[in-house]
């Protein structure tokens, strides 16, 4: 405020010096007072401009000539003019510095994430380059550590070995839930919480649940007993099989990986449900097609039915000669399975886990090596009617097997 009367001050002593007779310029509509006042509001915005005003008005009425009504709402009409605009510019100038600010904020967060995002990009890169991943390649690694004897607890280690090779998967366990109580068939038993709401609500929606940074942020779930990152669940009859995660790295915690544990937990669990029950099926039935193929057809039915995954069974015409199928095998992929049934002149090959159009790769490849062979019909194993021709019951109650 020292600016204003030093302004005031200056001006009345240069008006008493060059302008003696009106030293404040009453009743002139342009002076030094009118510009001096213009500026100090245009600077300090109300605060300044009346202020000035004012001190300007209360001299003039001690000066000779008396300050008409027009010129007295000339200075104010002025004055509250520069006023107002000041303030408006000035909220203007806030408002875009606060815009500034906020944009500032989101660039360094935006950079921060962008940095993280390198990181977990570099990570995946390393992870996929040192130990590459594919779900095929996994199951043909199952197939070849799963022991003769289904015994479900050496299947349970194969799974969680799996996890942990594939996935750095380091503590999880694999749980039998049924009426009502929980028995532990693989894992480190002192480590599970039943009490965890993770495990309650996956128990209670019998589907798989998995925990979200939104879950945390949100206290969705919440509770002081948590301690799983997710929990797969696989229902049979009134028996649900759970398999409990309680560490993973991070950039596993994504949908695609998810749903790739729970294809696997989904396979091998079948293995411990079903083959019992099939090998007894197959004992009182007729077979045309091997033990393996029959349990793996049923298997991937399982994992269309429950999961949507697509598996697709190619089917052959032998026009002439005999084929063998060793010859055969060595033209499908590893996870692919094959029957050769003579007397009908026809031969099945399932392909696990494969798109419409992988199947059809497969299938040219066939037809071009084998002249003998001509492709009859692709099939998705939603067809009841083509599953009943390897006299496999598609009942949901699979008890019925």
């Amino acid at each position: 405020m020292l600016d204003i009367w030093a302004v005031f001050s200056l001006l009345y002593l240069l008006g008493h010096i060059f302008h003696r007779e009106n030293p404040l310029f009453v009743n002139m509509y342009a002076s030094p007072y009118i510009f001096a006042q213009l500026l100090l509001s245009l600077f300090h915005s109300f605060k300044g401009g009346l202020t000035f005003l004012t001190l300007h008005t209360v001299a003039s009425f001690f000066t000779p000539i008396k300050p008409n009504t027009e010129f007295l709402l000339w200075n104010t009409l002025l004055t509250l003019t520069a006023c107002e605009f000041s303030y408006l510019w000035r909220r203007r100038i806030w408002e875009k510095e606060k815009e500034i600010e906020s944009l500032k904020v989101m660039v360094d967060k935006l950079r921060s994430d962008l940095h993280f995002l390198k990181i977990s990009h570099d990570q995946l890169e390393i992870d996929f380059l040192i130990n590459p991943r594919n779900i095929r390649n996994i199951l043909a690694d199952i197939r070849k550590g799963l022991p003769k004897e289904k015994d479900e607890r050496r299947i349970a280690k194969l799974l969680l070995n799996i996890l942990n090779k594939y996935f750095q998967i380091t503590d999880a366990c694999l749980i039998r839930y049924k009426e009502g109580k929980y028995e532990v068939i693989e894992g480190e038993r002192k480590g599970v919480n039943f009490n965890d709401p993770l495990v309650k609500r996956a128990v209670h929606e019998g589907e798989s649940i998995f925990l979200t940074p939104k879950d945390v942020k949100e206290d969705i779930i919440g509770g002081k007993d948590l301690s799983c990152l997710a929990v797969f669940v696989y229902k049979y009859e009134d028996c649900l099989y759970l398999l409990t995660v309680k560490e993973m790295p991070f950039e596993n915690m994504n949908e695609e990986v998810l749903r790739e544990i729970n294809i696997l937990f989904n396979y091998l669990v079948e293995d411990i449900v079903y083959s019992k029950k099939l090998r007894e099926f197959i004992k009182n039935n007729e077979k045309h097609c091997s033990f393996e193929f029959l349990k793996e057809l049923f298997k991937a039915r399982e994992l269309k039915r429950n999961l949507g995954i697509d598996s697709f069974i190619l089917i052959f015409d032998i026009a002439e000669g005999n084929i063998s199928q060793q010859s055969i095998t060595k033209n499908l992929r590893h996870t692919d399975l094959i029957c050769i049934r003579k007397e009908e002149g026809k031969v099945f090959i399932l392909c696990p886990l494969t798109s419409f159009h992988g199947a059809e790769s497969v299938a040219r490849r066939i037809e071009n090596n084998y002249e003998t062979l001509k492709l009859l019909d692709i099939k998705g194993l939603e067809d009841d009617k083509m599953l009943e021709n390897f006299q496999l019951k598609t009942d949901k109650d699979k008890a019925k097997l």
